[in-house]
């Protein structure tokens, strides 16, 4: 829309090898064409293309003038899109990179909020772990937003901006001995939990996800900081089975925060706060530098702070999900 139309004539140029087909391609005369390269030239100083070879080959200088101009069209075609977003924001697609767990809990109170507002927008889903999806990001461009916890493993190729610093919580059974102890003796501090400290465990079952996620790392460092060892260690690849296991059986596991604010993961479940721990999570929104958040983007990240800023097992978003929209 505001690419200068002089760019596009020296693309034309590159694209097509020579003036005769830029012209016939550009509905210009070769001599009009002919005339405005060497104008270009002329301002610029410098040769842009080796006039003796035929297809025209781009100098070094006009390589990098090339790559300059293509840099400016993709600014252009972004701001485009910003500005047509704006204009008409009723049909769309978010192609949106989340974790596994993160998607079962967020989504199903997010997306039918979003989708009073935007009935038309599409959400496309790609799940996996954190280096999955942003790779999936960055390198193959299959999404263009990703949801998961830093660090970024794409720092300097992707802006982060932080929705929620997150605790871990530990998670028992309401029945187990211990968890009825607690809830009988230990108040309920300012921030909702019951604040507990962990050293029971060696005493006791825990059920740990499988090496190579963040939690696992958090487990193994709040274990080495308390030093404990529990009885014993079941493994998951899953934090929902884990936590599936916990209303099952008499074990405990660790989870983010951000479950304890979901209000339909087992009714038989009580998350605690850990004495003395500074595991925290940082839950991000991830995407490409230069990369434009429209409006329907925007909306939905508001959606998914509104369930991370509420008190514990929020109320269905129905009610909030217009005023969120920009």
């Amino acid at each position: 829309m505001f690419f200068n139309k002089n760019y596009r004539y020296f693309l034309a140029i590159v694209e097509n090898g020579g003036l005769t087909r830029a012209a016939e391609a550009l509905y210009l005369s070769q001599p009009s064409l002919s005339k405005y390269l060497s104008r270009l030239e002329q301002s610029l100083g410098v040769i842009l293309f080796d006039h003796t070879s035929s297809p025209l080959k781009l100098t070094y200088a006009g390589q990098r003038y090339y790559e300059y101009v293509k840099r400016i069209e993709s600014i252009d075609r972004q701001f485009e899109e910003e500005l047509s977003s704006i204009r008409n924001d009723e049909f769309g697609e978010i192609r949106l990179g989340i974790a596994q767990w993160r998607g079962s809990i967020l989504l199903p109170l997010v997306m039918p909020a979003f989708h009073k507002i935007y009935p038309h927008v599409q959400i496309n889903i790609l799940e996996g772990r954190a280096m999955q999806i942003e790779t999936a990001l960055v390198q193959s461009k299959k999404v263009d937003v990703c949801l998961m916890n830093l660090p970024s493993h794409f720092p300097t190729q992707t802006n982060q901006e932080i929705i929620w610093n997150e605790r871990c919580l530990l998670v028992g059974n309401r029945t187990h001995p211990v968890v009825q102890e607690a809830l009988k003796t230990i108040p309920v501090s300012e921030d909702g939990y019951r604040n507990i400290d962990i050293r029971f465990l060696e005493n006791e079952h825990f059920i740990s996800l499988m090496p190579g996620q963040n939690m696992t790392l958090a487990t193994q460092r709040l274990f080495s900081s308390h030093n404990i060892t529990p009885k014993s260690t079941w493994s998951t690849e899953s934090m929902s089975t884990a936590l599936n296991m916990v209303s099952n059986t008499m074990g405990f596991t660790l989870m983010p925060e951000a479950g304890a604010k979901i209000p339909f993961l087992p009714n038989n479940l009580e998350y605690f706060s850990i004495s003395h721990s500074r595991e925290l999570f940082s839950f991000a929104v991830v995407y490409r530098k230069g990369f434009v958040l429209n409006n329907w983007i925007h909306t939905f990240l508001n959606l998914v702070r509104q369930i991370y800023t509420s008190a514990p097992c929020p109320m269905p978003l129905d009610d909030a999900a217009h005023a969120l929209r920009p």
